[in-house]
């Protein structure tokens, strides 16, 4: 697969099975006695305020808890919130911190509260890089192609399970690919490609046949930084890539047609009165994406994706 010159430049740390998860735990760490922070300062920690949700999900899960006090966490309001051993008990050792408790909330919040972390913002380096990966999206027809392919994954705790499907134009399948892997980037908006790329270009590095195109459950250049799962797994791979959702996260609507900003990011289409919501990811043009789509629909949806959902439940 053929990877564009410079593509790695500041990637490295993703690229070297970067864990998120952990990276957050050990934030934890840096608070010191006597200071709490809130699950928003984390967030702004790992580099923007939208992961906050992740931090609240990754705390919940923290098995050690003493080497990583996740009790030290609470809400912007001062409230202290949940505790995997329980709120009592993190009252307990907040107070034993001596942080002051009325109501299950911190009183002058402002007095107790940590900020200043070392660290290099994880998120606002992809952001960064993302801005020069744009220049590698390409718009162009497809002008002929035989195997078409598509991927999902599911997930179950931390595990994920991706199943990859090829087929010809007579909808015959060639080849299915199963591959399950560990996840350590946790769902967060607009930063999907981080969770669910790494085992999708696992699956493609093990497929004997590469297809022309690639159908992946999610969005190309229908996102806030034109960065979506497809779009940068068809700039890695050079495959043409489309992205196809069932649901709409952002954008207008215009007849069928989905702008961001005025700017025409993708195609509502109604297959067997379903929508979905098509657009580009890389080397393909819309009206390509959606010749393809019909071609390979049947029951309302495109079939490699179809059997690849099927597929990759647990």
């Amino acid at each position: 697969m053929k990877i564009p010159e410079n593509f790695k430049e500041g990637y490295e740390f993703l690229e070297k099975g970067f864990d998120l998860r952990r990276y957050v735990l050990n934030l934890l760490r840096q608070i010191p006695k006597g200071k709490v922070t809130t699950y928003k300062d984390l967030a702004l920690a790992l580099g923007d305020e939208i992961a906050t949700r992740a931090v609240g999900e990754i705390l919940s899960n923290n098995k050690y808890v003493n080497k990583y006090p996740c009790y030290k966490v609470v809400h912007s309001n001062g409230e202290v919130g949940n505790y995997i051993l329980g709120k009592e008990e993190k009252i307990r050792r907040l107070k034993k911190d001596g942080i002051p408790i009325k109501n299950d909330k911190i009183e002058n919040l402002e007095d107790y509260i940590f900020k200043d972390f070392k660290t290099f913002y994880p998120l606002k380096r992809i952001r960064e890089i993302e801005k020069k990966l744009i220049k590698y999206i390409k718009k162009r027809k497809l002008k002929s192609y035989e195997i078409v392919a598509g991927i999902d994954v599911a997930y179950k705790n931390n595990v994920a399970k991706a199943c990859y499907i090829s087929m010809n134009k007579n909808l015959e399948v060639l080849e299915k690919k199963i591959i399950k892997a560990k996840v350590n980037f946790p769902y967060i908006p607009t930063y999907f490609y981080y969770r669910e790329g790494p085992i999708i270009l696992k699956v493609l590095k093990n497929v004997k046949v590469l297809p022309q195109v690639l159908l992946i459950d999610g969005n190309g250049i229908l996102h806030p930084r034109k960065m979506g799962i497809a779009t940068i797994i068809g700039i890695k791979t050079g495959i043409a890539t489309i992205g196809v959702a069932k649901k709409l996260l952002l954008g207008r609507i215009r007849g069928n047609n989905i702008f961001i900003k005025n700017e025409l990011r993708g195609k509502v289409i109604k297959l067997n009165e379903k929508l979905l919501y098509v657009s580009i990811g890389s080397n393909i043009d819309l009206k390509s994406s959606l010749k393809v789509i019909k071609k390979f629909s049947i029951h309302g949806y495109p079939e490699p994706l179809l059997l690849a959902h099927k597929f990759s439940k647990f």
